[in-house]
């Protein structure tokens, strides 16, 4: 506080310790962020993947699936996949699905196909309508 003759105290704020806290604030979410890493792990299909004899999985708008050309139930898409996986050297499955199925629906798909024995599963990314 500077005290002139005659004039009234003036106060200057010390703003070294908010400098302090912001800081300390700054090194404890650039520390935690990186733990935040919820997702799930994709492949990317690519051109030069052979895909000739892959198995892929059609999610219809009405949330009927198409193993390759072969309509398929969800109930018994576990043990089909199981069996498909069980002689195959190329475990991954190509998911492709209406653009109006929600991602949930997708999830629970990759899950189940997960857990069937593939090892990867890729994502087409080109816009699919049912009926195409």
């Amino acid at each position: 506080m500077k005290t002139d003759p005659g004039m009234k105290p003036r106060f200057e704020p010390n703003i070294v310790p908010l400098c302090d806290i912001l800081l300390v604030l700054m090194i404890i979410f650039m520390v935690i962020t990186p733990a935040f890493n919820n997702g799930i792990d994709i492949l990317l299909p690519s051109s030069d993947r052979e895909s000739g004899n892959g198995t892929i999985l059609t999610i219809e708008k009405d949330l009927t699936l198409i193993l390759n050309d072969t309509p398929i139930s969800i109930s018994k898409l576990g043990a089909t996949l199981r069996e498909r996986f069980s002689t195959r050297m190329n475990k991954c499955i190509y998911i492709r699905a209406d653009i109006t199925v929600p991602y949930h629906e997708v999830t629970n798909i990759i899950d189940i196909a997960m857990a069937s024995g593939a090892e990867y599963s890729a994502l087409i990314t080109q816009p699919y309508h049912t009926g195409q």
